[in-house]
Protein backbone atom coordinates (compact mmCIF):
# COMPACT_ATOMS: atom_id res chain seq x y z
CA UNK A 1 0.00 0.00 0.00
CA UNK A 2 1.14 3.55 -0.91
CA UNK A 3 1.90 5.68 1.76
CA UNK A 4 2.89 9.29 1.63
CA UNK A 5 5.10 10.19 4.28
CA UNK A 6 3.42 13.34 6.46
CA UNK A 7 4.45 16.86 6.13
CA UNK A 8 8.07 17.64 7.33
CA UNK A 9 6.65 20.71 8.88
CA UNK A 10 3.05 21.30 9.60
CA UNK A 11 0.49 22.10 6.43
CA UNK A 12 -2.37 23.28 6.65
CA UNK A 13 -5.71 23.20 4.11
CA UNK A 14 -9.26 24.47 4.47
CA UNK A 15 -12.47 24.12 2.99
CA UNK A 16 -15.28 26.76 1.75
CA UNK A 17 -18.71 25.44 0.64
CA UNK A 18 -21.36 27.45 -0.61
CA UNK A 19 -23.47 24.84 -0.98
CA UNK A 20 -24.18 21.09 -1.07
CA UNK A 21 -20.64 20.26 1.35
CA UNK A 22 -19.94 17.10 0.86
CA UNK A 23 -17.77 17.13 -1.99
CA UNK A 24 -15.90 19.56 0.69
CA UNK A 25 -16.16 17.35 3.80
CA UNK A 26 -15.03 14.04 1.44
CA UNK A 27 -11.75 16.13 0.39
CA UNK A 28 -10.81 17.40 3.65
CA UNK A 29 -11.29 14.36 5.12
CA UNK A 30 -8.89 12.45 2.74
CA UNK A 31 -6.41 15.40 2.49
CA UNK A 32 -5.76 14.83 5.90
CA UNK A 33 -6.04 10.75 6.10
CA UNK A 34 -3.99 10.13 3.26
CA UNK A 35 -1.23 13.05 3.25
CA UNK A 36 -1.47 14.18 6.83
CA UNK A 37 -2.24 18.09 6.83
CA UNK A 38 -4.30 19.56 9.53
CA UNK A 39 -7.12 21.47 8.99
CA UNK A 40 -6.43 25.24 9.43
CA UNK A 41 -10.04 25.58 11.53
CA UNK A 42 -9.00 23.23 13.86
CA UNK A 43 -6.90 26.40 15.53
CA UNK A 44 -10.31 27.74 16.28
CA UNK A 45 -12.06 27.01 19.79
CA UNK A 46 -15.04 24.10 20.03
CA UNK A 47 -18.40 26.17 20.91
CA UNK A 48 -18.93 24.71 23.94
CA UNK A 49 -22.55 25.16 23.42
CA UNK A 50 -22.36 23.20 20.39
CA UNK A 51 -19.59 20.56 19.39
CA UNK A 52 -20.35 20.28 15.34
CA UNK A 53 -18.84 24.16 15.23
CA UNK A 54 -15.90 26.06 15.80
CA UNK A 55 -15.79 29.41 16.94
CA UNK A 56 -14.18 32.44 15.39
CA UNK A 57 -14.06 35.22 17.93
CA UNK A 58 -13.03 37.90 15.40
CA UNK A 59 -16.35 36.56 12.89
CA UNK A 60 -18.55 35.36 15.81
CA UNK A 61 -21.82 35.07 12.95
CA UNK A 62 -19.39 32.63 10.46
CA UNK A 63 -20.49 29.32 10.24
CA UNK A 64 -17.97 27.27 11.01
CA UNK A 65 -19.23 23.45 10.59
CA UNK A 66 -18.14 19.59 11.33
CA UNK A 67 -20.69 17.64 8.86
CA UNK A 68 -20.61 14.26 8.45
CA UNK A 69 -21.72 11.73 5.41
CA UNK A 70 -21.47 8.65 4.46
CA UNK A 71 -19.74 8.10 0.66
CA UNK A 72 -19.29 5.05 -1.84
CA UNK A 73 -20.36 3.10 1.91
CA UNK A 74 -17.73 4.83 3.72
CA UNK A 75 -18.16 7.58 6.82
CA UNK A 76 -16.40 10.80 6.06
CA UNK A 77 -16.78 13.75 8.56
CA UNK A 78 -14.51 17.20 7.90
CA UNK A 79 -15.05 21.04 9.52
CA UNK A 80 -15.65 23.13 7.06
CA UNK A 81 -16.79 26.67 6.28
CA UNK A 82 -20.29 27.53 5.06
CA UNK A 83 -20.92 31.31 4.99
CA UNK A 84 -24.07 31.00 3.42
CA UNK A 85 -25.25 28.48 6.34
CA UNK A 86 -25.39 24.82 6.11
CA UNK A 87 -25.30 23.05 2.63
CA UNK A 88 -26.28 27.13 1.40
CA UNK A 89 -29.36 27.44 3.04
CA UNK A 90 -28.81 31.03 4.31
CA UNK A 91 -29.88 30.11 8.01
CA UNK A 92 -27.69 29.21 11.04
CA UNK A 93 -28.36 29.35 14.89
CA UNK A 94 -26.70 31.85 15.44
CA UNK A 95 -28.49 34.24 12.47
CA UNK A 96 -31.77 36.64 13.06
CA UNK A 97 -33.62 33.57 11.84
CA UNK A 98 -33.60 30.07 11.77
CA UNK A 99 -36.21 29.86 8.56
CA UNK A 100 -36.08 32.95 6.62
CA UNK A 101 -32.81 33.43 4.39
CA UNK A 102 -34.25 36.94 3.89
CA UNK A 103 -33.63 37.97 7.11
CA UNK A 104 -30.67 36.73 7.35
CA UNK A 105 -28.72 39.17 4.66
CA UNK A 106 -26.90 41.15 6.65
CA UNK A 107 -25.69 38.32 9.00
CA UNK A 108 -24.91 36.61 5.77
CA UNK A 109 -23.13 39.39 4.27
CA UNK A 110 -20.55 40.18 7.35
CA UNK A 111 -18.80 36.84 6.53
CA UNK A 112 -19.17 36.98 2.88
CA UNK A 113 -17.46 39.93 2.73
CA UNK A 114 -14.67 38.89 4.78
CA UNK A 115 -14.53 35.39 2.53
CA UNK A 116 -13.26 37.80 -0.25
CA UNK A 117 -9.89 38.88 1.14
CA UNK A 118 -9.92 35.72 3.31
CA UNK A 119 -9.43 33.08 0.57
CA UNK A 120 -6.57 34.79 -0.46
CA UNK A 121 -4.56 34.51 2.45
CA UNK A 122 -6.84 32.04 5.13
CA UNK A 123 -4.64 32.76 8.28
CA UNK A 124 -5.85 31.59 11.81
CA UNK A 125 -4.12 32.56 15.14
CA UNK A 126 -4.91 29.79 18.15
CA UNK A 127 -3.78 31.90 20.62
CA UNK A 128 -7.08 34.58 19.55
CA UNK A 129 -9.69 31.68 18.01
CA UNK A 130 -9.80 33.69 15.31
CA UNK A 131 -9.23 33.80 11.80
CA UNK A 132 -7.87 36.30 9.66
CA UNK A 133 -6.52 37.48 6.00
CA UNK A 134 -3.23 39.37 7.43
CA UNK A 135 -0.92 36.03 7.56
CA UNK A 136 -1.28 36.14 11.36
CA UNK A 137 -0.10 32.62 13.08
CA UNK A 138 -0.62 30.21 10.51
CA UNK A 139 -1.77 29.55 7.00
CA UNK A 140 -3.27 27.39 4.89
CA UNK A 141 -1.13 25.84 1.86
CA UNK A 142 -4.53 24.88 0.02
CA UNK A 143 -7.64 26.42 -0.65
CA UNK A 144 -10.48 24.18 -1.63
CA UNK A 145 -14.15 26.17 -2.89
CA UNK A 146 -17.24 24.53 -3.54
CA UNK A 147 -19.92 26.93 -4.56
CA UNK A 148 -21.91 28.26 -7.91
CA UNK A 149 -20.02 30.42 -10.80
CA UNK A 150 -20.08 32.30 -13.78
CA UNK A 151 -17.71 32.88 -16.50
CA UNK A 152 -17.12 36.57 -14.65
CA UNK A 153 -14.87 34.53 -12.35
CA UNK A 154 -17.73 35.27 -9.57
CA UNK A 155 -18.07 32.35 -6.99
CA UNK A 156 -21.32 32.11 -5.11
CA UNK A 157 -23.47 30.33 -2.63
CA UNK A 158 -27.26 28.34 -3.12
CA UNK A 159 -28.54 31.73 -1.28
CA UNK A 160 -26.88 33.68 -3.32
CA UNK A 161 -28.79 32.67 -6.45
CA UNK A 162 -32.27 33.05 -4.98
CA UNK A 163 -31.89 35.85 -2.26
CA UNK A 164 -32.04 39.86 -3.30
CA UNK A 165 -28.91 41.36 -1.90
CA UNK A 166 -26.42 38.63 -0.57
CA UNK A 167 -23.06 39.08 -1.67
CA UNK A 168 -20.44 37.03 -3.33
CA UNK A 169 -17.90 34.47 -1.97
CA UNK A 170 -15.17 35.88 -3.83
CA UNK A 171 -14.71 37.64 -7.22
CA UNK A 172 -12.18 37.34 -9.59
CA UNK A 173 -12.56 40.45 -10.95
CA UNK A 174 -13.15 42.22 -7.71
CA UNK A 175 -9.79 40.76 -6.19
CA UNK A 176 -7.33 41.48 -9.29
CA UNK A 177 -9.25 45.15 -10.14
CA UNK A 178 -8.76 46.52 -6.12
CA UNK A 179 -4.75 45.31 -7.05
CA UNK A 180 -4.71 42.00 -4.33
CA UNK A 181 -3.32 38.90 -5.11
CA UNK A 182 -2.97 35.33 -3.12
CA UNK A 183 -0.31 35.38 -0.76
CA UNK A 184 -0.54 32.27 1.55
CA UNK A 185 -2.15 29.15 -0.22
CA UNK A 186 0.22 27.19 -3.18
CA UNK A 187 -2.46 25.74 -4.67
CA UNK A 188 -6.48 26.44 -5.46
CA UNK A 189 -9.00 23.62 -5.53
CA UNK A 190 -11.99 24.93 -7.54
CA UNK A 191 -15.51 22.81 -7.66
CA UNK A 192 -17.62 24.94 -9.79
CA UNK A 193 -18.84 26.13 -13.06
CA UNK A 194 -16.62 28.66 -14.93
CA UNK A 195 -14.14 30.08 -12.91
CA UNK A 196 -11.70 29.08 -14.77
CA UNK A 197 -11.73 29.18 -18.36
CA UNK A 198 -10.21 31.78 -20.59
CA UNK A 199 -12.71 34.67 -20.30
CA UNK A 200 -11.33 35.07 -16.48
CA UNK A 201 -7.69 34.33 -17.04
CA UNK A 202 -6.61 38.27 -17.16
CA UNK A 203 -7.98 38.20 -13.63
CA UNK A 204 -6.08 34.81 -13.01
CA UNK A 205 -2.48 36.20 -14.50
CA UNK A 206 -3.08 39.06 -11.80
CA UNK A 207 -4.13 37.28 -8.51
CA UNK A 208 -0.90 34.72 -9.00
CA UNK A 209 1.46 36.99 -9.27
CA UNK A 210 2.16 38.10 -5.86
CA UNK A 211 5.13 37.80 -3.52
CA UNK A 212 4.06 34.49 -2.52
CA UNK A 213 2.54 33.34 -5.87
CA UNK A 214 -0.22 30.79 -6.12
CA UNK A 215 1.35 27.85 -7.84
CA UNK A 216 -1.59 26.81 -9.78
CA UNK A 217 -5.49 26.10 -9.74
CA UNK A 218 -7.60 22.97 -10.63
CA UNK A 219 -11.07 23.29 -11.48
CA UNK A 220 -13.65 22.15 -14.42
CA UNK A 221 -14.34 23.90 -17.83
CA UNK A 222 -17.96 25.26 -18.48
CA UNK A 223 -19.86 22.73 -16.14
CA UNK A 224 -19.12 21.41 -12.69
CA UNK A 225 -20.45 18.04 -11.65
CA UNK A 226 -23.35 18.31 -8.71
CA UNK A 227 -21.44 18.08 -4.93
CA UNK A 228 -21.58 14.06 -5.12
CA UNK A 229 -20.15 13.39 -8.10
CA UNK A 230 -17.64 15.80 -7.31
CA UNK A 231 -16.42 14.18 -4.01
CA UNK A 232 -16.15 10.58 -6.30
CA UNK A 233 -13.83 13.24 -8.67
CA UNK A 234 -11.70 14.77 -5.93
CA UNK A 235 -11.40 11.27 -4.03
CA UNK A 236 -10.27 9.92 -7.47
CA UNK A 237 -7.76 12.66 -7.73
CA UNK A 238 -6.33 12.37 -4.22
CA UNK A 239 -6.13 8.35 -4.86
CA UNK A 240 -3.89 9.09 -8.16
CA UNK A 241 -1.52 11.76 -6.00
CA UNK A 242 -1.19 9.19 -3.47
CA UNK A 243 0.37 6.92 -6.06
CA UNK A 244 2.52 9.97 -6.59
CA UNK A 245 1.63 11.42 -9.59
CA UNK A 246 1.79 14.72 -10.16
CA UNK A 247 -1.04 17.62 -9.50
CA UNK A 248 -1.31 17.77 -12.89
CA UNK A 249 -1.83 14.12 -13.96
CA UNK A 250 -3.72 12.98 -10.77
CA UNK A 251 -6.75 15.71 -11.40
CA UNK A 252 -6.75 15.02 -15.43
CA UNK A 253 -6.72 11.55 -14.93
CA UNK A 254 -9.30 11.92 -12.12
CA UNK A 255 -11.71 13.47 -14.44
CA UNK A 256 -11.18 11.09 -17.31
CA UNK A 257 -11.71 8.08 -15.50
CA UNK A 258 -15.31 9.66 -14.26
CA UNK A 259 -16.03 10.39 -18.02
CA UNK A 260 -15.64 14.22 -18.11
CA UNK A 261 -12.16 14.12 -19.70
CA UNK A 262 -12.84 16.86 -21.80
CA UNK A 263 -13.99 19.30 -18.40
CA UNK A 264 -10.79 19.36 -16.57
CA UNK A 265 -8.40 22.24 -16.60
CA UNK A 266 -5.10 23.20 -14.88
CA UNK A 267 -3.29 26.34 -14.74
CA UNK A 268 0.15 27.03 -13.26
CA UNK A 269 3.11 28.61 -13.05
CA UNK A 270 5.87 26.80 -15.14
CA UNK A 271 7.78 25.20 -12.40
CA UNK A 272 4.63 23.87 -10.51
CA UNK A 273 3.42 21.87 -13.49
CA UNK A 274 5.57 19.20 -11.75
CA UNK A 275 3.88 19.35 -8.16
CA UNK A 276 4.02 16.06 -6.44
CA UNK A 277 2.52 15.40 -2.90
CA UNK A 278 5.58 14.07 -2.01
CA UNK A 279 7.70 17.22 -2.73
CA UNK A 280 5.33 19.42 -1.19
CA UNK A 281 5.09 17.21 2.54
CA UNK A 282 8.71 17.69 2.23
CA UNK A 283 9.31 21.31 1.09
CA UNK A 284 10.53 20.88 -1.97
CA UNK A 285 8.56 22.75 -4.72
CA UNK A 286 10.22 24.02 -7.02
CA UNK A 287 10.52 27.74 -6.19
CA UNK A 288 8.60 30.14 -8.45
CA UNK A 289 10.30 32.94 -10.28
CA UNK A 290 9.66 36.61 -8.88
CA UNK A 291 8.39 38.49 -11.67
CA UNK A 292 9.20 36.48 -15.15
CA UNK A 293 7.71 33.32 -14.75
CA UNK A 294 5.08 32.03 -17.38
CA UNK A 295 1.63 30.45 -16.68
CA UNK A 296 0.50 27.65 -18.09
CA UNK A 297 -3.59 26.18 -19.07
CA UNK A 298 -3.24 22.57 -19.60
CA UNK A 299 -6.75 20.77 -20.43
CA UNK A 300 -7.91 17.75 -22.64
CA UNK A 301 -6.70 19.93 -25.98
CA UNK A 302 -3.64 21.33 -24.74
CA UNK A 303 -1.50 18.25 -22.23
CA UNK A 304 1.48 19.77 -22.74
CA UNK A 305 0.22 23.22 -21.89
CA UNK A 306 -0.15 26.08 -23.20
CA UNK A 307 1.36 30.46 -22.46
CA UNK A 308 -1.01 32.17 -21.11
CA UNK A 309 -0.94 35.93 -21.58
CA UNK A 310 -3.18 38.58 -21.36
CA UNK A 311 -6.12 39.52 -23.06
CA UNK A 312 -6.55 43.33 -23.72
CA UNK A 313 -10.54 44.36 -24.54
CA UNK A 314 -10.59 46.09 -27.99
CA UNK A 315 -12.83 48.98 -27.33
CA UNK A 316 -15.06 50.23 -24.14
CA UNK A 317 -18.03 49.13 -23.31
CA UNK A 318 -19.97 49.76 -20.00
CA UNK A 319 -23.27 50.20 -18.45
CA UNK A 320 -24.58 53.62 -16.23
CA UNK A 321 -27.01 54.22 -13.97
CA UNK A 322 -28.64 56.96 -12.09
CA UNK A 323 -28.00 60.90 -12.87
CA UNK A 324 -25.74 61.55 -13.26
CA UNK A 325 -24.70 58.00 -14.48
CA UNK A 326 -22.67 56.40 -12.31
CA UNK A 327 -20.69 53.55 -14.08
CA UNK A 328 -20.75 50.16 -13.04
CA UNK A 329 -17.57 48.69 -12.78
CA UNK A 330 -16.44 45.45 -11.55
CA UNK A 331 -15.21 46.69 -8.30
CA UNK A 332 -18.48 48.95 -7.60
CA UNK A 333 -21.51 46.04 -9.15
CA UNK A 334 -21.67 44.29 -6.17
CA UNK A 335 -23.74 47.39 -4.17
CA UNK A 336 -27.20 47.07 -4.76
CA UNK A 337 -28.03 50.31 -5.91
CA UNK A 338 -26.14 49.45 -8.85
CA UNK A 339 -27.71 46.08 -9.39
CA UNK A 340 -30.42 45.83 -12.46
CA UNK A 341 -33.92 45.92 -11.62
CA UNK A 342 -37.68 46.45 -12.82
CA UNK A 343 -38.50 49.90 -13.64
CA UNK A 344 -34.74 50.88 -13.66
CA UNK A 345 -33.18 53.38 -16.01
CA UNK A 346 -29.59 51.92 -17.46
CA UNK A 347 -27.50 53.05 -20.11
CA UNK A 348 -25.14 50.60 -22.71
CA UNK A 349 -22.07 53.14 -23.85
CA UNK A 350 -19.63 51.99 -26.76
CA UNK A 351 -16.35 53.82 -27.31
CA UNK A 352 -13.99 53.13 -29.56
CA UNK A 353 -10.36 52.24 -29.28
CA UNK A 354 -8.60 54.83 -27.84
CA UNK A 355 -4.77 54.78 -30.01
CA UNK A 356 -5.37 58.58 -31.18
CA UNK A 357 -7.31 60.52 -28.44
CA UNK A 358 -9.92 61.80 -28.60
CA UNK A 359 -10.75 58.30 -30.20
CA UNK A 360 -13.94 58.88 -32.68
CA UNK A 361 -16.25 56.33 -34.17
CA UNK A 362 -16.51 55.91 -38.32
CA UNK A 363 -19.49 57.22 -39.85
CA UNK A 364 -21.82 54.24 -40.86
CA UNK A 365 -19.66 51.86 -38.16
CA UNK A 366 -22.27 49.13 -37.60
CA UNK A 367 -22.67 47.94 -33.72
CA UNK A 368 -24.16 45.43 -32.41
CA UNK A 369 -24.90 44.76 -28.54
CA UNK A 370 -25.89 40.56 -28.08
CA UNK A 371 -27.21 40.16 -24.28
CA UNK A 372 -25.89 37.01 -22.22
CA UNK A 373 -27.35 36.08 -19.55
CA UNK A 374 -24.91 34.38 -17.09
CA UNK A 375 -23.80 32.35 -20.28
CA UNK A 376 -24.39 32.04 -23.99
CA UNK A 377 -26.32 28.91 -23.79
CA UNK A 378 -27.93 29.22 -20.88
CA UNK A 379 -32.15 28.34 -20.65
CA UNK A 380 -33.42 31.72 -19.98
CA UNK A 381 -35.55 32.91 -22.59
CA UNK A 382 -34.35 36.60 -23.82
CA UNK A 383 -36.33 39.07 -26.04
CA UNK A 384 -34.58 42.74 -25.49
CA UNK A 385 -38.49 44.27 -26.97
CA UNK A 386 -40.19 42.56 -24.20
CA UNK A 387 -37.27 43.13 -21.10
CA UNK A 388 -36.68 46.98 -22.05
CA UNK A 389 -38.42 49.56 -23.74
CA UNK A 390 -36.29 52.06 -25.49
CA UNK A 391 -36.21 55.30 -24.25
CA UNK A 392 -33.11 56.92 -26.59
CA UNK A 393 -30.11 56.25 -28.14
CA UNK A 394 -27.08 58.66 -28.95
CA UNK A 395 -24.14 58.80 -31.78
CA UNK A 396 -26.71 56.41 -34.05
CA UNK A 397 -29.10 56.06 -36.37
CA UNK A 398 -32.93 54.44 -35.32
CA UNK A 399 -32.12 50.78 -34.16
CA UNK A 400 -33.30 47.82 -34.96
CA UNK A 401 -33.10 44.36 -33.38
CA UNK A 402 -32.36 41.05 -34.25
CA UNK A 403 -31.66 37.37 -32.73
CA UNK A 404 -27.67 36.86 -32.87
CA UNK A 405 -26.76 34.48 -30.48
CA UNK A 406 -27.30 30.90 -32.02
CA UNK A 407 -26.11 28.85 -28.53
CA UNK A 408 -29.09 29.87 -27.05
CA UNK A 409 -32.23 27.22 -28.27
CA UNK A 410 -35.29 29.13 -28.56
CA UNK A 411 -37.30 25.75 -29.45
CA UNK A 412 -36.69 25.02 -25.89
CA UNK A 413 -37.77 28.80 -24.52
CA UNK A 414 -41.36 29.06 -25.76
CA UNK A 415 -42.62 32.32 -27.28
CA UNK A 416 -41.31 34.99 -24.96
CA UNK A 417 -37.42 33.81 -26.51
CA UNK A 418 -36.65 36.30 -29.22
CA UNK A 419 -34.37 39.15 -30.31
CA UNK A 420 -31.14 39.38 -27.93
CA UNK A 421 -29.76 42.20 -29.98
CA UNK A 422 -29.36 46.07 -30.52
CA UNK A 423 -28.48 46.83 -34.58
CA UNK A 424 -27.25 50.72 -34.35
CA UNK A 425 -25.18 52.06 -37.25
CA UNK A 426 -23.06 55.30 -36.31
CA UNK A 427 -24.32 59.14 -37.38
CA UNK A 428 -21.39 61.07 -37.89
CA UNK A 429 -17.90 61.04 -35.89
CA UNK A 430 -18.73 60.62 -32.42
CA UNK A 431 -16.60 59.61 -29.43
CA UNK A 432 -19.07 57.72 -27.98
CA UNK A 433 -22.38 56.18 -29.01
CA UNK A 434 -25.42 54.86 -25.68
CA UNK A 435 -28.31 53.61 -25.61
CA UNK A 436 -30.55 53.99 -22.88
CA UNK A 437 -33.39 51.54 -21.51
CA UNK A 438 -35.90 51.19 -19.14
CA UNK A 439 -36.24 47.88 -17.27
CA UNK A 440 -39.63 46.00 -17.95
CA UNK A 441 -39.12 42.20 -17.38
CA UNK A 442 -35.73 41.06 -16.67
CA UNK A 443 -36.79 37.44 -15.85
CA UNK A 444 -39.23 36.23 -18.88
CA UNK A 445 -38.45 32.89 -17.86
CA UNK A 446 -39.50 33.14 -13.97
CA UNK A 447 -36.02 31.66 -12.49
CA UNK A 448 -36.16 33.82 -10.10
CA UNK A 449 -32.41 33.79 -9.91
CA UNK A 450 -30.61 37.19 -7.61
CA UNK A 451 -27.24 38.33 -7.97
CA UNK A 452 -26.34 37.04 -11.30
CA UNK A 453 -24.66 38.60 -14.32
CA UNK A 454 -26.48 40.06 -17.79
CA UNK A 455 -22.97 40.50 -19.98
CA UNK A 456 -22.87 42.36 -23.14
CA UNK A 457 -21.15 40.55 -26.58
CA UNK A 458 -20.62 43.25 -28.99
CA UNK A 459 -19.44 43.61 -32.85
CA UNK A 460 -18.29 47.05 -34.02
CA UNK A 461 -17.40 46.99 -37.98
CA UNK A 462 -15.94 50.22 -39.68
CA UNK A 463 -16.69 50.92 -42.88
CA UNK A 464 -14.73 48.53 -45.46
CA UNK A 465 -13.31 47.20 -42.86
CA UNK A 466 -13.80 43.46 -40.89
CA UNK A 467 -15.97 43.17 -37.54
CA UNK A 468 -13.94 42.92 -34.38
CA UNK A 469 -16.00 41.38 -31.34
CA UNK A 470 -15.88 40.86 -28.17
CA UNK A 471 -16.94 39.30 -25.54
CA UNK A 472 -17.10 42.12 -22.04
CA UNK A 473 -17.92 39.38 -19.15
CA UNK A 474 -15.76 41.67 -16.65
CA UNK A 475 -16.76 45.49 -17.91
CA UNK A 476 -19.76 44.91 -19.85
CA UNK A 477 -21.31 43.05 -16.85
CA UNK A 478 -24.31 44.21 -14.91
CA UNK A 479 -25.99 41.87 -11.80
CA UNK A 480 -29.64 41.52 -11.49
CA UNK A 481 -31.10 43.00 -7.94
Amino acid sequence: MVKVKPPTNSLFYIGIDGTNAIDTVVWGHLWNAKFGWKNLLWQLDKDPADGQRRIDKAHALLPILRQQFKHNGNDFADTCIMPEGKDGKGVDSKWTSSTDPKLNVVDMNTGLQFMRTFILNPSADKATSSLNDSGKGVSASVVFISSHGSQLGDMFGETSYHTTGVDYLFSLTEAAVSGKTFAAPDWVLLSNCFTLIDLTFNDWLILMQGAKPLRGAIGFQKICPLAEPSARIFSTFIDRLEKGKTLLDAWSGACAAHGIAKRWVLLCHENAKGDTIADWNAGKLKPIPAGSSKILMFNDANPTGVLVTPTPEPFEVFWSKGTPPTRITTANRNGLANKLGATDIINITVRPASTVPPAKFIDKTDISITLIYIRENYLQAINVNKMFKVKGTSGTSPLTTKKLNSSRPSAALGSDDGDDSWILQVTGTPTEVSLTLECVDLDLSKHNQHNVPYWLRVNVKPPASSTTQFDFTRNGSILVK
